[in-house]
């Protein structure tokens, strides 16, 4: 868990590094299969169509954007944080 703004600015920016990463294979998977196969391609054991598979594959491009978009919204809004938090253990008194 993110002890303080500069490590949640480090965790959210490895979280977009990721989801651009994935963004980058699923749009090559996603130009590869346009190319490679045609409008009646069907996969009959998982009964999905051409355009099942190309949605499918854009909902996840189109979720890693709104991941990294999301995640970079939230760089730098620590707002205000304590420079010090009290003992809040039963023990301290």
């Amino acid at each position: 868990m993110a002890t303080n703004v500069t490590q949640k600015d480090k965790t959210l920016n490895e979280i977009v590094d990721m989801c651009v990463e994935k963004r980058v294979h699923y749009r090559q998977f996603l130009d590869d299969f346009i190319l490679t196969h045609s409008e009646d391609w069907h996969d009959s054991e998982a009964d999905i169509t051409y355009g099942e598979r190309i949605m499918f594959l854009r909902g996840k491009i189109q979720a890693f954007d709104e991941c990294a978009a999301c995640c970079e919204s939230m760089l730098g809004n620590g707002g205000s944080m304590p420079t010090e938090v009290p003992n809040q253990s039963e023990d301290a008194k």
